[in-house]
């Protein structure tokens, strides 16, 4: 089952990253997986509450583009996660469809704990909005554009002082004076949906972190030690992290 669902997302990947984009597909005739030498465990965090464990998996290459999603992250102690797909461009579908593709030196938080909004994304320069409702650990990076007041002539002066007190990734203020022509640009730009339309054209729009969460109560590893192992879709080793031995 593993492998039919790797061979899905590899494919899906394929048609979003084109031919020759560095994914590797699951290779059951290999000796080795493909992926080993290339993704590895960064961190592995554990104490016992599930709320603050968190795994932490990197691509190190260079120029390959990896899919993550259908790797297998499994413990001595018979805990199993499979990584799982995500939101490419969060907060526009109910869904999350998207295979998780790291580009070089790009990496995957993995936390075990819950998180009330339930949705795993790649993160970009405007979800710093979505703490503004939730809980996020990790936290967001906060790193929203802020406009250039002295380029809106057509506003008011207290408009553009009120915009002035606007915090990075925060919706814009209800305003106490009656001004529709600034409502309409705060409601225009201070807000998720407003950040998505005028920078996702960026080059630098999206960062090189994809956040996740198992959305488990429990711990997912053992509180003393153990040897957690990361395989790739057919079940070969990729990568494995001791600890309290």
């Amino acid at each position: 089952a593993n492998e039919i669902f790797a061979a899905r997302q590899v494919a899906q990947a394929n048609q979003q990253g084109g031919a020759g984009g560095g994914l590797l597909p699951p290779n059951s005739n290999a000796t080795t997986s493909p992926y080993k030498g290339k993704i590895f465990f960064d961190s592995v965090q554990w104490n016992g509450d599930a709320e603050n464990e968190t795994i932490t998996i990197s691509n190190r290459t260079d120029t390959e583009r990896i899919l993550i999603t259908a790797i297998s992250i499994i413990t001595e102690h018979g805990q199993v996660y499979l990584v799982p797909p995500a939101f490419v461009l969060p907060g526009f579908s109910a869904t999350p469809s998207d295979p998780i593709i790291l580009d070089p030196h790009n990496h995957v938080v993995i936390s075990v704990g819950k998180q009330d909004r339930r949705m795993n994304f790649r993160e970009n320069v405007c979800t710093g909005y979505f703490d503004e409702t939730s809980r996020f650990s990790p936290g967001l990076s906060h790193q929203c554009p802020v406009p250039n007041t002295r380029t809106l002539h057509n506003l008011s002066d207290r408009c553009i002082q009120a915009l002035g007190r606007v915090q990075s990734c925060r919706v814009g203020p209800q305003l106490d004076f009656p001004d529709p022509e600034c409502a309409y640009y705060i409601a225009d730009n201070f807000n998720y949906a407003g950040c998505v339309a005028h920078e996702r054209t960026r080059q630098d729009f999206y960062h090189d972190r994809w956040l996740v969460w198992m959305q488990r109560t429990v711990p997912f590893f053992n509180k003393r030690f153990d040897t957690v192992v990361l395989k790739d879709g057919v079940g070969k080793v990729v990568d494995s992290y001791q600890y309290g031995y």
